[in-house]
């Protein structure tokens, strides 16, 4: 998150002083593609806990990704569309999971039921 709001920072002076659109290259300059990559990387660098780690990072860049970076883009801000995008009840589940929250058990039979396993 730092690093998402220190080159959203450094990316917005460095445009503005070269007299370029905020709208069209700071969101590409702000925001990494950090899963389609980065995710198998870390399994195969760390193993386990270093993918545990990148789904986070994964996860929280995703998010602004799709909220202030769409936001910027656009000119403006839909947050209804925000709200209804495939990626929040996502990254609430795995916060659910990686804060060991514990889910009702007719969610978790219903889950268990849809798994393949």
């Amino acid at each position: 998150m730092i690093a998402i709001v220190f080159y959203l920072i450094t990316g917005a002076i460095v445009l503005k002083a070269s007299g370029m659109r905020l709208r069209t290259f700071l969101p590409s300059l702000a925001f990494p593609n950090a899963g389609n990559l980065g995710l198998p990387l870390a399994f195969f660098a760390a193993g386990d806990e270093g993918l545990n780690y990148a789904i986070v990072i994964f996860a929280i860049t995703s998010i602004f990704n799709l909220t202030i970076g769409q936001a910027l883009a656009a000119g403006r801000g839909n947050w209804t569309a925000v709200l209804k995008s495939p990626i929040i009840p996502r990254s609430r589940s795995v916060g659910i999971a990686y804060g060991h929250i514990p889910i009702p058990l007719w969610a978790a039979n219903t889950l268990s039921m849809m798994s393949p396993a």
